[in-house]
């Protein structure tokens, strides 16, 4: 039941919660006047840039665990989803910190 539930989840996530999350962090990144040169200035600026790089990351770890998932052991699986789960929450916290 849980891998069947795991699946249907992963495809959720892939085909609507990622998109949904990169639509409305680049409409926010528009709506406050976010340039490039602005990601290298000190405060809100590295800290966008540092959460944008965990962000992509954890997708990318969410990606890996998909597929890690359906051909790997339990153990490497648990790893992935610990480390992702790491990020994802230092993504949470970078964005709280971000709210003016």
């Amino acid at each position: 039941v849980s891998t069947a539930l795991g699946a249907r989840f992963g495809r959720f996530s892939s085909f609507v919660l990622i998109p949904v999350l990169l639509a409305s962090g680049l409409a926010l990144i528009y709506h406050r006047g976010v340039t490039f040169g602005l990601l290298g200035s000190a405060g809100y600026g590295t800290t966008l840039a540092t959460k944008i790089v965990l962000a992509l990351v954890s997708f990318g770890l969410a990606i890996a665990h998909g597929m890690v998932a359906a051909r790997s052991s339990a153990r490497a699986i648990r790893i992935i989803g610990i480390v992702g789960v790491v990020i994802s929450l230092a993504v949470v916290a970078l964005a709280t910190s971000l709210v003016p």
